[in-house]
């Protein structure tokens, strides 16, 4: 399980929590704004100050919704769906500029705390970045229970966290929601109550959120020291292979721009001559050390073969796809394992991993090429992939 991002080791602080008053600048947002019922969204405009608003709607919830312990990155919103019914939550993205425009962010990663039997969600969603809203079931992979499995509720269409009921407060019992390697505008759902003998939930911090900038090759402009997170482009179908700096900034004023090419017979050519994403033509970082990710297609992989895929460069002299911190000036080759980025230990130039459970491969780099996934190359050729130490850190799957 992926763990919310607090970027604390750079001097950010980027998790959008729960609090007794409003300080969205610092990613605080006041529970008790929240109604039952809204007659109108309640916003918290500006979060970090990076041109970001978030809304909330709600209807038909019980009680009086308020600010509850939580455990998962600090306090939590409690609040409680009807008995025999379903209530609506809703949070939506907008432009702090432009508030009636939606945008798209990434990070979005929270739990569902304090639910028993009986307490029940249906009809989650969320809406993508192309504003498509994507209709989610139990057994999608952005849902893990503490249970281990949910149980499905076939005649009100919603499910609950497994297991048995255990009454009181039960912190231990919870349904994560991870969001956070998607660009979406906004995500829904229905929670509700099989009886009375159910009670409140508590819903988390929200994540560590940043704005999606879709950037593609017209580009954007950058300044030396600008927090590049955030920045990302998305190649055309069939693939679609998503680009995003995960961390990092500005080595230099610049235009900063992400292109596509589709691989194909005599453009582009791995160690081994297989390519998993469209390839991606990056420039203007300038020096600045910064997390490069790209997603992956993973039709077919089995699942060593998608365990040895990594982020690669266009090597000019090789002229084949090498392992992309084998390009770096500086820092030291380092495999971080199978989960996604941790900025609190993977900030380190030359480290780099897969992420299988999110299709993405990523590495912490300081250079600006052609990069792709591609698989590691057959054992006759590690000696050239793997040149400086290489430290093999274990990783529990996330």
């Amino acid at each position: 399980m992926v763990a919310a991002l607090v970027l604390a080791a750079h001097g950010y602080a980027q998790t959008v929590t729960w609090g007794a008053v409003n300080d969205p600048a610092n990613g605080i947002i006041r529970a008790a704004d929240i109604p039952s019922t809204t007659a109108a969204p309640v916003v918290y405009s500006n979060l970090f100050g990076d041109g970001f608003n978030i809304a909330v709607t709600t209807s038909g919830l019980q009680g009086s919704p308020d600010i509850g312990l939580g455990s998962f990155f600090g306090p939590s919103w409690f609040f409680e769906g009807p008995n025999g019914g379903f209530a609506n939550v809703g949070f939506q993205f907008f432009d702090t500029a432009s508030p009636a425009t939606a945008v798209a962010v990434s990070g979005v990663h929270f739990r569902i705390e304090d639910v028993d039997e009986g307490e029940v969600f249906k009809e989650f969603s969320y809406i993508d970045a192309a504003g498509v809203t994507q209709s989610l079931t139990s057994a999608s992979p952005v849902f893990t229970f503490s249970s281990g499995l949910p149980d499905d509720h076939l005649s009100t269409g919603s499910f609950d966290v497994g297991g048995t009921n255990q009454g009181g407060s039960q912190p231990n019992k919870w349904i994560d929601v991870d969001f956070s390697a998607l660009a979406i505008r906004g995500f829904s759902f229905r929670p509700g109550r099989l009886s009375s003998s159910a009670g409140s939930v508590e819903l988390t911090a929200l994540g560590e959120i940043r704005r999606y900038l879709n950037v593609g090759g017209a580009g954007t402009a950058v300044t030396t020291g600008q927090d590049l997170r955030g920045i990302s482009s998305k190649s055309a179908a069939p693939n679609q292979t998503l680009a995003t700096i995960l961390d990092g900034n500005a080595g230099g004023d610049a235009t900063l721009t992400m292109a596509f090419n589709t691989p194909g017979p005599g453009l582009f050519q791995a160690e081994n001559g297989t390519v998993y994403s469209d390839v991606l033509a990056l420039s203007g970082t300038g020096t600045g050390t910064f997390v490069l990710q790209l997603s992956y297609d993973d039709t077919g992989l089995s699942p060593a073969q998608e365990a040895a895929l990594f982020l690669s460069w266009y090597d000019p002299v090789a002229l084949a796809f090498v392992n992309a911190v084998n390009g770096n000036t500086g820092g030291t080759p380092v495999f971080a394992g199978d989960g996604a980025y941790d900025p609190s230990t993977d900030f380190n130039l030359g480290t780099y991993g897969v992420d299988t459970y999110n299709n993405t491969v990523w590495a912490v780099i300081n250079h600006n090429s052609e990069f792709a996934v591609v698989p590691a190359p057959e054992p006759s050729s590690l000696g050239l992939l793997c040149t400086g130490a290489i430290v093999l850190l274990r990783r529990r799957r996330k």
